[in-house]
């Protein structure tokens, strides 16, 4: 029996790859790159090299510019926002988890609403 772990191997994308998935020009995921969104291996963008999660960051990226009309200094600042705001919940959720059977409902909004007294 062979007891040799086995190794993970994170997926390496090329640059040109991840302008195809994003259909977006070269300079606009450079731009991407350059405003941090985005943070490649290697020292030059034929060496470039991402992962999936950054792969994913950059399409959504490209949404965000696509549907809002943005440009790559406002696709950052939204993607700082969102990040900072993925954050801020999951310490929420870790100081005050849900209760169980909650589903995630906010305190009080699964009972019915008595009508106003004078109605």
């Amino acid at each position: 029996m062979d007891h040799t772990p086995i190794r993970t191997q994170t997926s390496q994308i090329t640059f040109s790859r991840v302008c195809r998935a994003c259909r977006a020009e070269p300079e606009f995921v450079l731009k991407l790159v350059e405003a941090g969104i985005i943070k490649p291996k290697g020292t030059r963008p034929v060496e470039w090299r991402f992962t999936p999660e950054e792969q994913h960051r950059a399409e959504a990226a490209t949404y965000l510019r696509r549907r809002y009309h943005l440009n790559a200094e406002a696709v950052a600042f939204v993607m700082q926002l969102l990040d900072t705001n993925r954050t801020l919940r999951s310490r929420r959720r870790r100081r005050n988890p849900a209760p169980a059977g909650s589903r995630g409902r906010r305190a009080g909004t699964d009972t019915p609403r008595s009508p106003p007294a004078d109605a």
